[in-house]
C-alpha cells in the first residue's frame, strides 16, 4: 500500500492535508478492488491523519471501522493497535472510561501477538485513563509495569 506508507511519509513530516488525502486515495482503491484485508490498514492511516488534523470525530470513526476490520480478519496486532489509538482519541475528547475500555482491550489483543513495547504503550495509555476517572492506584501499576520496556526501547520520556 504504497498510498498508505506516503501518507504516513507525510504524517511524520507534519504535511497533513497531503497526508489525508493519501489515506483518503488508499481507502479509496481498497475499497474499489475488493481488499478487504488492506481496507484496515487504509482506514487505520487515515484515522491517524484526521487525529494529526484535530478531526476527532472523523479520527474515530475511521479507526472504528478499522478495528472492525482488523477484527473480522483475524489480524489481533492492529485490532490491538486500533483500541490503542482509539484510547488516545478519547482521551483527548475527555473520554476516560471509553479509553481506559479500548486501552484493556489492547491488551488482551497484544497478549498474543504485540511484544513487549506495544504492550508498554497500551499500558501508558491505560494509566492515563485510570488516573484520569480517579483509579491512581491501578494506574500507577500500569505505568510501572510498561516504564521499563520504554528504556529498553530507547523511548524514555515518551
Amino acid at each position: 500500500m504504497t498510498c498508505c506508507n506516503l501518507s504516513r511519509l507525510h504524517q511524520e513530516t507534519e504535511r497533513t492535508d497531503q497526508a489525508i488525502q493519501l489515506a483518503e486515495t488508499a481507502v479509496n482503491i481498497c475499497r474499489r478492488l475488493g481488499a478487504t484485508r488492506r481496507l484496515g490498514n487504509g482506514m487505520y492511516v487515515l484515522g491517524l491523519a484526521y487525529a494529526q488534523a484535530d478531526r476527532l470525530d472523523d479520527a474515530t470513526a475511521q479507526l472504528s471501522e478499522a478495528l472492525g476490520n482488523f477484527h473480522e480478519n483475524q489480524q489481533r496486532f492492529w485490532e490491538g493497535q486500533a483500541h490503542v489509538r482509539l484510547a488516545e482519541m478519547h482521551l483527548r475528547a475527555h473520554r476516560a472510561d471509553t479509553a481506559a475500555n479500548h486501552a484493556e482491550q489492547a491488551l488482551v489483543a497484544l497478549r498474543e501477538s504485540g511484544g513487549d513495547r506495544f504492550r508498554a504503550t497500551a499500558l501508558t495509555v491505560l494509566g492515563k485513563a485510570l488516573s484520569q476517572i480517579g483509579q491512581t492506584r491501578r494506574a500507577r501499576v500500569c505505568w510501572r509495569e510498561g516504564t521499563p520496556h520504554f528504556y529498553v526501547f530507547g523511548r524514555a520520556g515518551q
